[in-house]
């Protein structure tokens, strides 16, 4: 995500097609306010191009001086539902990549009632949600939660599969609102359990959660058959309220409860430019103020509006301006500020909610420089982004074991001058769905920084590193501390571990090896393991040599296993399209089969492809994707 200029530290940034903002610092000690607005014009597009003189500010109905203008556009995804540039998740994931949205999927089952626990309801429920999910862009990222069942939640993740993995498990039963239930609410990087019973406590968990998160666009949409959002009609909901201005979080609401099942008016998204005139009574203002038009959002009612209105939330989450500004009251109290932002553009409409709170006492808050550099990068939902990296892990069989061994390889895409001798310390944990923390590995290397021979992807150097873990599905934390710099990050990615002991067939990870390549220490971690060096690009040029590696595991059944190789463009056409058969000849003693496969780099067209590895021994499928490019 774009920033503001380098002298400015910026705090948390706040979300969508609205005003938000969030009290940050000058290095030089100067207050400054952070504000995102986004400006559409008659047909509900974003308006580019906009500077300072085309904006006003007030903040308390007192004019404020505009210190800086910034324009960020969050690429529109590509709606293309079953292709594989939008469902396949790249197993190389980066820290640098912030442009993308922050999304919260909140399904209410506790608000659904006996006569909307019809079969139809529910699978229109689904069907919204996923729709939802098909939106999200490559650097977006989504979770899915529930108001009252702890069942089947999904973290914060950019893997579409398990985001509707999640959604499948919504099936609202007949609750006791009265009984304490343990629910669902995000917190320290993984799912947590609290209780609570009720949806009015569930948002206000979220919210507080939201407020916590920089650098990133923040939006709830939230699926419940109600209308409750309303202020001041309870304590607690007049604390969500505070809390959903604190987060800056844009809340847009979809009502199950007068639509029908989607198959009745076809895919939402289908014709999201349409509709027009149905979506414009969402803008209308309502009698009495609400969370989604305090927070610039919309609720969604009928049939008409939702293709729109799923449209235009991607829409208006996507484009936006920081605009920096000094308040003339610069109290860090606490205290709600009204705001009010207006373009002299004709015909240009500015979303926005009504305020901010102003952040508490600096004594209120705690230092995060207090911690050890390598926790502190793993403390948030979102990685550090303050030394830039990117990470892929694979897991393999550990013979004899019951546990596989996953080789890790991180790559440091910021490094000092040519020569020096990098200290780098790396530390890897890895997380359970449910938070619970199953391995701890640190890693120390020294690296000579040396100028690197190609231009392959864009690590300076590679750190590797090895963790065993039980089969199961992860999270795993990596941080790094580079010494030279003075600098820490952090890079999060998903982990599933097969149980390679049960099944007639399965797979380990793949790992990518390239040459010419950049520095890397220390090798001897995966050399009885790997024949290969792994890395962490995946972005070629036609000269280098890159080789695909993995492991094929069967229990000893003379059957052969049949492998297809397929590598597709982006617009599905297969350039390489082959099978060849593994016979019980390349198994060894531990019931595994290498397989190695140089990529056709110097044959195929610059853009993006996808691999797909496929092996079948009887009635038993596998695969395995590796999304590169060539350049």
């Amino acid at each position: 995500m774009r920033r503001l200029p380098a002298s400015i530290v910026i705090g948390v940034l706040l979300p969508s097609a609205i005003v938000i903002a969030q009290q940050v610092l000058f290095r030089a000690g100067i207050n400054l306010v952070q504000v995102d607005v986004s400006v559409l014009d008659a047909n509900r597009q974003p308006i580019h191009g906009l500077t300072s003189d085309d904006f006003a500010f007030t903040e308390d109905n007192r004019p404020q001086k505009i210190v800086v203008v910034s324009e960020v556009n969050v690429p529109d995804p590509e709606f293309e539902p079953g292709t594989w540039m939008s469902e396949v998740a790249p197993d190389v994931r980066t820290n640098t990549a912030d442009d993308g949205r922050l999304l919260v999927l909140l399904l209410d089952d506790a608000e659904l009632k006996s006569n909307l626990d019809a079969p139809h309801t529910i699978a229109t429920i689904k069907s919204i949600a996923k729709e939802v999910i098909d939106r999200l862009g490559p650097t977006d990222m989504a979770t899915v939660i529930f108001t009252y069942d702890k069942r089947g939640v999904q973290d914060f993740t950019h893997d579409r599969s398990r985001l509707r993995t999640a959604v499948e498990t919504f099936t609202p039963k007949q609750f006791d609102l009265n009984a304490p239930v343990a629910h669902n609410v995000i917190g320290g990087g993984a799912m947590q359990s609290t209780w609570i019973h009720d949806s009015e406590d569930s948002f206000t968990y979220v919210a507080k959660y939201l407020a916590s998160l920089p650098y990133r666009r923040k939006a709830l949409v939230f699926i419940t058959p109600t209308n409750w959002l309303k202020p001041n009609a309870t304590d607690r909901v007049t604390d969500m309220f505070e809390y959903a201005q604190r987060a800056g979080v844009v809340v847009y609401s979809i009502s199950p409860q007068n639509l029908h099942d989607l198959d009745a008016f076809g895919r939402v998204g289908a014709d999201g430019d349409q509709n027009l005139g149905a979506l414009n009574a969402l803008e209308a203002s309502p009698r009495r103020p609400t969370l989604t038009s305090e927070t610039g959002g919309f609720r969604i009612t009928s049939d008409s509006q939702v293709s729109a209105g799923v449209a235009q939330i991607f829409r208006e989450t996507g484009s936006y301006y920081l605009i920096g500004y000094v308040p003339d009251n610069g109290a860090a109290n606490g205290a709600f500020r009204n705001v009010s932002v207006a373009v002299t553009k004709p015909c240009a409409v500015v979303r926005g909610r009504t305020g901010y709170y102003a952040p508490r006492p600096a004594s209120a808050r705690k230092d995060p420089a207090a911690q050890p550099p390598l926790l502190s990068s793993l403390a948030g939902v979102l990685p550090n982004p303050d030394l830039p990296m990117q990470a892929t892990a694979a897991a393999f069989a550990r013979p004899g074991h019951g546990d596989a061994v996953v080789p890790v390889a991180l790559g440091i895409l910021e490094a000092p001058g040519t020569g020096t001798l990098e200290t780098i310390d790396v530390q890897v944990r890895a997380f359970t769905e449910r938070g619970d923390a199953r391995g701890l590995v640190n890693q120390a290397a020294q690296i000579l920084v040396r100028p690197i021979a190609s231009s392959t992807g864009n690590a300076r150097f590679e750190v590797l590193s090895e963790i065993n873990l039980k089969p199961g599905q992860y999270e795993l934390r990596l941080s790094a501390h580079s010494g030279s710099l003075d600098k820490s990050g952090s890079v999060y990615l998903d982990l599933d571990v097969p149980d390679f002991s049960k099944g007639p067939l399965s797979l380990s990870g793949i790992v990518v090896g390239v040459t010419p390549g950049v520095p890397v220490e220390p090798k001897e971690i995966v050399a009885g393991l790997l024949p290969i060096v792994p890395t962490t690009s995946r972005d070629f040029l036609k000269s280098d040599h890159a080789t695909v590696f993995m492991h094929l595991y069967e229990p000893g059944k003379s059957v052969p296993i049949v492998l297809a190789v397929r590598i597709a463009n982006r617009d599905q056409r297969l350039l390489v399209d082959r099978t060849e058969t593994i016979g019980q000849d390349r198994f060894g003693a531990a019931h595994a089969a290498d397989y190695r496969l140089d990529l056709p780099l110097d044959t195929l067209a610059s853009g993006p492809y996808l691999l797909t590895l496929e092996a079948t021994m009887g009635t038993t499928t596998m695969r395995r994707d590796v999304r590169f490019s060539v350049r």
